[in-house]
């Protein structure tokens, strides 16, 4: 055995540059419907003349909104008020059981219902609709971009070609950061699908912003709802 201390350390190091460690951005760990953390949403805004009521915790309604939106979208869900809302009841019951004792009031199932019937009714979704496809597993990677891994809350194909990227934020009063980092999280997504647009879908606030990116440069425009 020729194996010194010196040649062992030159191996080692070679092995190590043959194989480098990959790295992957995780876009969707820090979206406050799908991380850890429990945080009580804001008691209302007022916004566009209408005022917005939500009581109880912010991340439990996210996460039911969020799931109520991918069982419209896969064919789960019938459009009808009473079964939503019935849904979302069961829903409550089982995930706050899951997830946490709540300390504050739990939210209303009946709001969360509301809130995601609005959202499958308005025009942007509707004329989506029938390219809708719910929670797509996203990942890309290359020595330029690097690698990301994450899932969409929903996309639009066709032809077997990712043409949008839509992402439902269940936040009441999201602050200007908040608004950057949810367009930076998107644009993530942009890339990684090769798609020219995407859309932050707030539910509460029934507003829809579009973003467009152009790949070649990674510039972001926001275009009004």
């Amino acid at each position: 055995n020729q194996q010194t201390k010196e040649r062992f350390a030159i191996e080692a190091a070679a092995v190590a540059a043959a194989a480098p460690a990959l790295i992957w951005r995780r876009p969707s760990d820090h979206d406050c419907d799908r991380t850890e953390a429990i945080e009580v949403a804001p008691i209302a805004i007022d916004g566009s003349g209408q005022t917005v009521e939500v009581v109880g915790a912010g991340r439990l309604r996210g996460i039911l909104l969020h799931k109520l939106m991918e069982e419209f979208l896969n064919g789960e869900l019938r459009e009808d008020d009473r079964e939503v809302e019935a849904r979302a009841t069961v829903l409550l019951e089982q995930l706050a059981g899951m997830e946490l004792a709540l300390q504050t009031v739990p939210p209303d199932p009946i709001e969360i219902a509301a809130t995601a019937l609005r959202t499958l009714r308005s025009a942007e979704i509707t004329e989506l609709r029938p390219q809708l496809m719910p929670e797509a597993a996203v990942w890309s990677g290359s020595d330029e971009t690097g690698y990301v891994a994450g899932r969409a809350d929903a996309v639009t194909v066709d032809e077997g070609r990712v043409i949008a990227v839509l992402d439902w934020k269940s936040d009441v009063s999201p602050t200007a950061k908040q608004r950057s980092d949810y367009v930076a999280q998107l644009t993530e997504y942009l890339v990684a699908t090769g798609a020219s647009r995407g859309a932050l879908v707030y539910m509460s606030l029934g507003e829809t912003v579009w973003i467009t990116t152009n790949h070649d440069h990674a510039s972001v425009v926001e275009e009004p709802a």
